[in-house]
């Protein structure tokens, strides 16, 4: 039976009305990027066309952006004396959302993690890359039809988005998420309970075609700029194994619990304030030594968080408490 603290707290959600704020995803987010530094272009050889010798030339290599696309256009002088010209467009131009749930296989003690995506209509480009940070990969899959290549992170990769985890791609110069189109069907299965992570995507973008090599030190700069692509928050495979001790499960679930209230996961402070209040009076009762208590809580708080519908509280940030209560839970018994 619910104690009178919770049944209130219950009244005071089902009392929510249009214009209190709505639990709600943002859109990942895209860094400006407005210029591209490079190394000054070392000098090329070419053959003089009278003499019949090679000789020295400045290469003059330029990387200048365009206000009106927001591209970039690669210059230099070419071996045949004319300026070589080619754009450049970053893959970022999109505008995406990424949704995640989680289910737990009590026999095997396996997660799965579900991710569907959004390329919003207001994006310029095809989506055709996915990155989720991960760790303790077990199994992964892709959307059915053989269109999506489901991968294990690069070295490369890992170094430029800084996290490790797994990757899907598209390949073929026609493929993607459609601006204003979601594919669903993106799965992780780890034995790493839920925790947030950062998660990345990539936009389809022209290949870059030239009739003599690009200078190096253009293409140095346009591959470190390559990857600062839209970036944002999700749920995935905790990267770091669990700690022994209960203290430490308790302050990592109050941190992800106020990272899931930063990025929007739950609506206003009347439908994360109770919950929060909860979790503290776990810990509180953890402190204490009391773990009867403790455990009372902590089914509170879990009863309490499959009461609140999405207006209060999104699938990742019900997923990552939901996993890392029982976790608690079964700690203290």
């Amino acid at each position: 039976m619910l104690t009178q603290r919770i049944a209130m707290i219950l009244v005071l959600l089902t009392s929510w009305s249009p214009g209190m704020l709505r639990a709600q995803r943002q859109p990942l987010s895209v860094e400006p990027l407005r210029s591209i530094q490079h190394e000054a272009t070392k000098t090329r050889l070419r053959i003089d066309p009278v003499r019949r010798t090679y000789t020295e030339y400045a290469v003059d290599g330029r990387i200048e952006f365009q206000p009106e696309s927001g591209n970039f256009v690669l210059s230099w002088q070419g071996y045949d004396g004319t300026r070589q010209r080619l754009t450049w467009e970053p893959p970022s131009k999109l505008s995406a959302i990424v949704e995640a749930t989680v289910s737990f296989d009590e026999v095997s003690g396996l997660y799965t993690y579900s991710y569907s995506v959004q390329n919003l209509a207001t994006s310029v480009q095809r989506l055709k890359g996915i990155y989720v940070e991960a760790a303790g990969i077990e199994r992964a899959s892709a959307p059915p039809g053989g269109e999506w290549y489901s991968t294990e992170m690069t070295p490369l990769v890992v170094s430029q988005l800084g996290i490790p985890g797994w990757a899907w791609i598209q390949f073929g110069g026609t493929r993607g998420i459609l601006p204003g189109q979601r594919a669903r069907g993106f799965q992780i299965v780890s034995r790493r309970p839920p925790a947030v992570v950062k998660v990345f995507v990539e936009g389809r973008r022209p290949t870059l075609r030239t009739s003599e090599d690009l200078p190096e030190e253009l293409h140095a700069a346009i591959d470190a700029a390559y990857f600062r692509l839209p970036a944002g928050t999700t749920i995935g495979p905790a990267v770091h194994e669990l700690r022994d001790d209960i203290e430490s499960d308790m302050r990592e679930l109050l941190a992800m619990f106020d990272d899931s209230r930063r990025v929007g996961w739950f609506g206003s402070h009347t439908s994360a304030d109770p919950l929060r209040g909860l979790v503290m009076d776990v810990g509180a009762a953890i402190a204490d030594g009391d773990t009867g208590r403790a455990e009372r809580q902590v089914s509170n708080a879990l009863r309490l968080l499959d009461t609140m519908d999405y207006n209060f509280v999104l699938s990742e940030a019900k997923a990552l408490l939901h996993h890392r209560l029982r976790l608690i839970r079964d700690k203290l018994r």
